[in-house]
């Protein structure tokens, strides 16, 4: 790649029934503080139902159509099918890229070893009460992934890779509903000698989950992912044991006694509503995770609880 700040990038999109969010996304993307023959954007419509497709040809964006798989990882090989940069920046429809997305990354490609670059992600203008939960608890924060200044796999909302990772490693595996963003740090770690950059200024606004039924069919999903992972990682991650089932259990009992020891904080006076709102949904994420992750083990026949 050449060395300079502005080498070309292709930002590429997944979107499924979002017309309610989709206009602000590209606004944001078209508004970045970086040359505007410098980058492409790409917006794949993956079989929406709403006004979505409709919303997008208004823009001055590549629009395509992904309508044989139901997968936002399907979505997003069939941009990178049509894409023309050196460098592919992803991010999701319910997110607003801040204005210096794009070019406080780039100047982490410099480094000939960079293979990705991510940044925080914070709340998009929260506004329920689960909104505030999850951003009080820094629920996509990348910065919070670090081990000893490392990350081992980074959100596709905020995920900027080179292109030749892809020409290296294959292509997001489009058969994950969850946890393709996983696998692809994972398979690159494996495969090449790339790491991932954390970029304090690539920051990303993300729409958060906004009720409780979204919120649990969100963790449910993870927690599938949990367990395809595992199968998939399985000679890596070593065998999940009777032990770890405690250590899952464990946690989730946790979370279910803090429950009564808030409440009966905040009826002494010495907790607020927030805290007592958190534990509450503390359990539910937890519980979530579990049913996923049952499921999971169910349908994949692989032993993850």
């Amino acid at each position: 790649m050449e060395k300079d700040n502005h080498p070309m990038v292709s930002i590429i999109v997944p979107v499924f029934n979002g017309e309610n969010a989709i206009e602000e996304c590209i606004q944001s993307l078209l508004d970045q503080d970086y040359p505007r023959d410098k980058y492409e954007i790409i917006i794949v419509d993956n079989n929406s139902k709403d006004g979505t497709g409709e919303i997008i040809k208004r823009y001055p964006v590549l629009y395509l159509l992904e309508d044989e798989i139901q997968s936002s990882y399907a979505a997003r090989n069939k941009g990178i099918g049509y894409a023309q940069g050196e460098i592919f920046a992803f991010t999701d429809s319910d997110c607003v890229a801040s204005k210096n997305w794009l070019k406080e990354a780039m100047l982490l490609f410099k480094e000939d070893l960079v293979g990705c670059v991510t940044g925080e992600v914070y709340a998009y203008k929260p506004l329920t009460a689960v909104e505030k939960h999850l951003e009080r608890s820094k629920e996509l924060s990348n910065k919070d992934k670090m081990f000893n200044g490392k990350m081992d796999c980074v959100p596709t909302c905020n995920a900027i890779y080179r292109r030749s990772i892809f020409e290296k490693i294959g292509l997001f595996d489009s058969t994950m509903k969850s946890g393709g963003d996983v696998d692809l740090a994972w398979r690159m770690h494996q495969k090449t000698n790339y790491q991932i950059e954390f970029c304090p200024g690539a920051v990303v606004y993300h729409k958060h989950r906004a009720d409780l039924r979204s919120l649990w069919r969100q963790k449910v999903l993870y927690g599938y992912a949990h367990v395809v992972l595992y199968k998939k990682y399985r000679d890596n991650l070593g065998n999940h044991s009777f032990k770890d089932t405690c250590r899952h259990l464990k946690v989730l009992l946790g979370a279910l006694k803090a429950i009564p020891k808030h409440w009966l904080k905040y009826l002494a006076g010495n907790s607020n509503t927030d805290d007592l709102i958190d534990a509450h949904l503390n359990f539910l994420k937890s519980l979530a995770y579990e049913v996923g992750r049952i499921k999971g083990s169910i349908k994949e026949r692989v032993w993850y609880l």
